[in-house]
């Protein structure tokens, strides 16, 4: 007659085995997940890929193909050949509007921070080239700004009639336009309070170039100043955040929502990998439920 009492201790060591399966597998387990989750994103970050003749990508660039968008800024999307559909890598900067601007990659100077944007194809350049892309309609200032080597030209186009007589000596190239097909006389010069006239009679824009090359000498053309691009420095997207990352010794990137992450050896913060004023880690985000629920296994475990 004993025989309900062995089966109810029997059963009651296989209750215990039981929820200490469910225990590991829906908390313990997605701990540990988690962490090595991040761990792989710290990883992750601390590659180096090229894009086309570009190497070394890091921060605040990401590249879909080989570097994932969270170990760059939202904003700054790298296109590499042949998706690019060019022999250059493409920089797809968006906005926060959903708008967004291309331009060719001429050359990436990490240990500068600054990047040379090429804005037109050059073998296009009989046809009609404006408008230029807008980087400040684009990109909040907070993020870029041209760098020093940079200076203004302006291009006046679709001038009327009467104007070609004040118009006489100003450098011009002609080109087509696209869809109408048919001539148009471009005026160019740096930025000239002479010239401010002429804005009111021509359609007028401000292109970036590098300022190396002066307008004024006559061998240079506008097409040979317009192909060498022009230069960004992307100074405030890393010192604002990054900095502080990388000196606590982790890697930077960013969140679902584009906000700022910082990824450290198996947790991640949105600052830095050090408290402040401190040179203790920050712990891991749950330690103290991770702790917890691993003792809770082990006496579980113990007891069965």
């Amino acid at each position: 007659m004993s025989f309900p009492q062995m089966g109810s201790a029997l059963f009651f060591p296989l209750q215990l085995h039981f929820f200490t399966i469910i225990i590991t597998i829906f908390v313990i387990l997605p701990s540990f997940r988690t962490s090595n989750g991040i761990e792989d994103d710290y990883k992750e970050c601390s590659s180096l890929v090229p894009c086309g003749d570009i190497s070394n990508i890091e921060y605040p660039f990401w590249v879909d193909q080989f570097r994932p968008k969270y170990c760059g800024h939202s904003a700054f999307e790298l296109v590499c050949p042949p998706l690019s559909g060019t022999h250059r890598p493409v920089l797809q900067i968006h906005g926060e509007h959903n708008d967004s601007a291309h331009f060719q990659v001429l050359g990436i100077n990490n240990s500068a921070m600054t990047i040379v944007l090429l804005d037109f194809d050059p073998q296009g350049f009989d046809h009609c080239i404006f408008p230029f892309s807008n980087l400040t309609e684009a990109v909040a200032e907070d993020l870029i700004e041209y760098s020093t080597s940079v200076e203004n030209i302006t291009l006046s186009y679709d001038c009327k009639p009467n104007m070609a007589e004040a118009l006489v000596g100003v450098k011009n190239y002609s080109c087509l336009h696209t869809r109408d097909d048919y001539a148009e006389t471009i005026y160019y010069w740096r930025n000239d309070k002479t010239k401010d006239e002429v804005h009111k009679f021509c359609q007028s824009i401000q292109v970036p170039v590098l300022g190396n090359d002066n307008l004024k000498r006559r061998n240079v053309t506008l097409e040979s100043v317009l192909e060498k691009g022009f230069e960004l420095n992307y100074t405030k997207t890393y010192l604002k955040n990054c900095s502080p990352c990388e000196k606590s010794g982790g890697k930077c990137g960013s969140s679902m929502d584009s906000g700022f992450r910082c990824f450290c050896k198996g947790w991640d913060s949105s600052s830095n990998c050090l408290e402040s004023g401190d040179l203790q880690p920050y712990p891991p985000p749950n330690k103290e439920n991770k702790t917890r629920f691993s003792k809770l296994g082990v006496i579980l475990i113990g007891s069965g």
